[in-house]
């Protein structure tokens, strides 16, 4: 075998052909459930669940949440994208009940990403082109997820934050570079709403099409725990590279997500510009929404 195959036959997953990992295989072979997930994913995914130990079984976690992205992505049922990010949450993050996997372990970067991306799509409007926040109650295939979500969040320099295009949904042409901070987090830019009666400084030097890069996150309050119970809690929260760069979670520092050109794309999108090359920012260094101003404002 050719050894560029042989590594993305071992490096392949649900996002990137569409197809699961060697590592989620290997579950359902070991419980034989493979035939089983090929002709009826639901009792599948619920027989996989049902056997789901009270502490550590790390790799059936790995296994639940990218089986749940694949069935989601297949059928169009979004709790199961809710599902997948609970499983992944509790996969990276497992508290006292499990053993967090190493940074070598390549299911640490597919599980944030999974994360990620599964709350993006479980957020999206019925149309499919915005991210809708929102708190409330909503159902999983194991259970009920709570989400509490304070609106003002979503207050940022005089304006409202509205119209969440999910950064991984686009694709970028026209700018040489992308620039992503990896992180944890669903990656989105964001249209601007002016508040009434505002009277901040930055907010008067700041066109309506300005799109802002934003990142939600869901916190959930120890996931590995409630999914015994099936009755799960978390936080939705907004952050901009303004507000915050990385999370504090269960004591420990993570990264957040940010897509920076995505954003810059969109404010740009259909704009014309009298030459040939621009350069966008510079390349060391990631911009904030305030360095983006200065350069579509003028």
């Amino acid at each position: 075998m050719d050894r560029r195959v042989a590594y993305q036959s071992l490096t392949a997953n649900v996002l990137s052909t569409e197809k699961i990992s060697s590592f989620s295989a290997r579950e359902l072979i070991n419980f034989n459930l493979y035939q089983e997930f090929e002709d009826n994913p639901q009792k599948a995914l619920a027989d996989l669940h049902s056997g789901l130990a009270a502490k550590g079984d790390e790799d059936r976690l790995f296994a639940l949440a990218e089986l749940s992205f694949l069935h989601a992505q297949n059928s169009g049922d979004r709790s199961y994208y809710l599902a997948a990010a609970v499983y992944a949450y509790a996969f990276v993050l497992p508290g006292q009940r499990g053993t967090p996997p190493r940074g070598i372990d390549p299911r640490l970067r597919w599980a944030v990403d999974l994360y990620n991306q599964s709350l993006t799509q479980a957020a999206k409007s019925d149309e499919g082109a915005y991210a809708i926040p929102m708190g409330g109650k909503f159902k999983l295939p194991f259970g009920e997820l709570t989400v509490e979500f304070n609106e003002r969040d979503l207050i940022w320099s005089g304006f409202r934050l509205k119209d969440f295009v999910p950064a991984a949904d686009l694709e970028v042409r026209g700018l040489r570079n992308r620039y992503r901070t990896p992180g944890i987090g669903a990656a989105l830019a964001a249209s601007l709403e002016p508040l009434e009666n505002t009277a901040g400084k930055l907010s008067s030097r700041i066109p309506p099409r300005l799109k802002i890069p934003v990142t939600a996150f869901l916190r959930l309050e120890d996931p590995r725990a409630a999914l015994a119970s099936g009755k799960l809690r978390g936080e939705l929260e907004f952050y901009t590279q303004d507000s915050a760069r990385t999370l504090k979670i269960a004591g420990v520092d993570v990264p957040i997500e940010y897509e920076t050109t995505s954003a810059l794309a969109l404010t740009w999108k259909g704009r014309r510009f009298g030459i040939s090359r621009s350069p966008v920012f510079a390349p060391a260094t990631s911009p904030s929404a305030a360095q983006i101003c200065e350069k579509v404002c003028s």
